[in-house]
């Protein structure tokens, strides 16, 4: 019996380390090997833009979100923005329609039959002419040089078909705060080492003619995309100089939790239904490979590795639990160092050891619901 929960528990344990920490420290290590990209040009030229912005009842959002957008430095003989509305039943028009007057570049699309982002965004290619478009949400908000970089970023690879910005939450919820500093360090290591990032619909750049139109029923339109490009053999990253901040962001762990599964359903939905081209990188399979086995595996060997090592114990072989526990802990240190230096954390460190488990929890749960088909009723409308 202490030889098979032994088995069980180093494959487990070991399954558990390398696509976490062991898959963060492969693409660390591949990404040091890399050369640095290229400076901004000084003068580069700029091409039109489009600048889509979804929205469904977004009026408390809209105006500020206008504003956000008018602060930006692109010239603005050159950028468009579209506000495509998929049949809101506040003020929402009329608020757009109002600022249109201050706004030369504004137009609203009404797609009042839509079902979703996707088909806003199909809807709205008919009235767009621009190959290069930017995708932001009405509750993100972007530093003035966001769109400027995201371009220019596109301009310079023309191999890149999706190009992410930077996100932050507007939340003080350190849980919240610990994962998207954890997702924009793999989304932005995946597009380095292997052109295969994943994005947001927070805010991002593509051209137009390498991921558009969007599959009918696509529940992520953002990761969606990213598929589709390096699906197609293009590239896909995530720009750290361009820089975004959610809104709508969780303020509790409660609240964290049903982001997740929303999210994650959507997510999930596109890992599993979405069809390879017959050009697909090997590194861009391989890296939704491992993302699939993230989410599905993770909570599962989670859970088995806790059971066999409690088995472990209680017949007193101790050594390989007290071994594995080290190895994550001596993991989880390294990385929550790097986040404390990058983020100027305040935190101890064993304080954000409790973050990092708080979180893990969290996103365990979410998961392990996903899995199970649970997602459906806090999935609502994307």
């Amino acid at each position: 019996m202490q030889t098979v929960l032994l088995l069980i528990f180093v494959a487990a344990s070991s399954f558990l380390w390398m696509i976490s920490f062991g898959y963060m420290g492969f693409l660390l290590c591949s990404a040091r090997r890399k050369t640095t990209a290229a400076s901004e040009p000084p003068g580069a030229e700029l091409p039109p833009v489009a600048v889509i912005v979804p929205v469904l009842n977004e009026g408390g959002n809209i105006l500020a979100k206008l504003s956000d957008l008018a602060a930006q430095d692109y010239p603005d003989e050159l950028l468009t923005i579209w506000v495509v509305d998929g049949g809101s039943q506040d003020h929402t028009c009329r608020q757009v329609e109002e600022a249109a007057s201050r706004f030369a570049s504004l137009r609203l699309l009404r797609a009042r039959e839509s079902n979703g982002k996707s088909e806003q965004i199909n809807c709205a290619l008919a009235s767009i002419e621009e190959e290069f478009m930017v995708f932001t949400d009405a509750d993100a908000r972007l530093a003035p040089d966001c769109i400027r970089r995201l371009v220019l970023g596109l301009g310079r690879d023309p191999s890149m078909a999706v190009l992410g910005a930077l996100v932050e939450p507007s939340t003080s919820l350190p849980e919240e705060k610990l994962h998207w500093w954890l997702l924009n360090l793999m989304w932005w290591l995946e597009g380095r080492v292997w052109g295969a990032a994943k994005i947001t619909g927070v805010c991002f750049a593509c051209r137009r003619s390498l991921v558009l139109p969007l599959r009918t029923g696509t529940r992520g339109d953002d990761l969606h995309m990213a598929i589709k490009a390096y699906g197609n053999g293009h590239r896909v990253g995530l720009l750290r100089a361009a820089r975004a901040w959610e809104i709508r962001a969780p303020h509790t762990r409660r609240e964290m939790l049903m982001f997740r599964l929303k999210r994650g359903a959507a997510y999930m939905h596109e890992l599993r239904h979405y069809r390879l081209g017959p050009v697909v990188s090997r590194p861009g399979a391989a890296s939704l490979s491992v993302n699939r086995w993230q989410i599905r595996g993770l909570a599962p060997a989670a859970m088995t590795a806790v059971a066999a090592g409690l088995g472990l114990l209680a017949v007193g072989a101790w050594v390989a639990p007290v071994l594995a526990t080290l190895m994550f802990l001596g993991s989880a240190t390294a990385l929550l160092l790097s986040y404390k230096r990058d983020m100027a954390a305040k935190q101890g460190l064993a304080a954000l050891l409790l973050t990092l488990a708080r979180m893990i929890i969290i996103d365990g749960y979410a998961m392990l619901l996903i899995s199970c088909g649970i997602q459906a009723r806090h999935s609502g409308r994307n």
